[in-house]
């Protein structure tokens, strides 16, 4: 099965953690605490204060803000940002490029349509055995915590949202973007370059098709497509009556045509049957 091939596969791929310590081109903050079996690349900047658990591999060019927390066996590749107060779990896995708690998108306007920045001061937190894709983005919250819970799969170029909580499992294919305070139930999938509006609450294993916009709740084990995404079987028969719209419209053209002749013979034959009458 596959399942068994990829943990086959992992067996013949797999190589022990070898610590290689603190580069000396990496830089240290204050007070941070860095167990002995770590492997720290160049040109490594650590905040204040920063917590790394054991077995972690953080590759040249990471950044991370004060007062973040990483998990023991966790693995940061080259050029990752992890802002300020972020809070990562163990066995974590981020790619190039990804950036975990930069400010959420949020602005108040007022009558003259200034947009007003809102402060950003909550946190990200990543639990174990996530692994996100290169150059994808976890917003930190407003308030409170923008959570990808235990087990989550983030492709690359994913965009999640300010205060989304991602449940247990999910997978977020390439090009997914969610948007804040959207709650996402356990084991859901998106397809690649589909979205969620906010302040949604999307249930338990739901399944969103490749490009399909989710804007409003849906219930536990659905299965949606298109935009706006309905139930996928009935988009699949839209979308079988799209191919014939064009062939459709003529039909149409033709009937009403048709009709207004039919309309202008049996208005003549009333006027002359009223003619008759008189």
């Amino acid at each position: 099965s596959e399942v068994a091939a990829a943990i086959i596969h992992n067996y013949f791929v797999h190589d022990d953690f070898v610590a290689s310590g603190i580069h000396p081109k990496a830089d240290v903050g204050a007070n941070c605490l860095i167990p002995d079996d770590v492997s720290i690349g160049p040109f490594v900047s650590l905040g204040k204060r920063v917590r790394i658990g054991k077995g972690v591999t953080l590759y040249p060019g990471t950044v991370i803000g004060d007062d973040v927390v990483i998990g023991d066996d966790s693995i940061v590749h080259a050029n990752v940002t992890i802002e300020e107060h972020c809070e990562i779990g163990k066995r974590v896995i981020l790619h190039n490029g990804v950036v975990i708690g930069s400010d959420g998108f949020g602005f108040a306007t007022d009558e003259l349509g200034n947009h007003i920045k809102r402060p950003q001061v909550g946190n990200v937190r990543i639990d174990d055995d996530v692994e996100i894709g290169a150059n994808s983005c976890v917003d930190r919250a407003t308030f409170g915590t923008t959570w990808i819970k235990r087990g989550v799969k983030i492709d690359n170029l994913v965009q999640v949202g300010h205060n989304v909580c991602v449940g247990e499992g999910s997978i977020l294919v390439s090009q997914v973007g969610i948007a804040g305070s959207t709650t996402l139930g356990h084991h859901v999938v998106m397809g690649a370059k589909s979205g969620v509006g906010g302040h949604l609450k999307v249930g338990n294993m739901v399944q969103v098709a490749a490009k399909a916009g989710v804007h409003n709740d849906q219930k536990d084990g659905v299965t949606l497509g298109g935009f706006p995404a309905i139930d996928i079987k009935k988009w699949g028969r839209s979308c079988g009556v799209f191919n014939r719209l064009p062939d459709m419209a003529r039909e149409l053209k033709a009937l009403r045509k048709k009709v207004e002749r039919l309309s202008q013979i049996i208005e003549k034959i009333s006027d002359e049957k009223n003619n008759t009458k008189e």
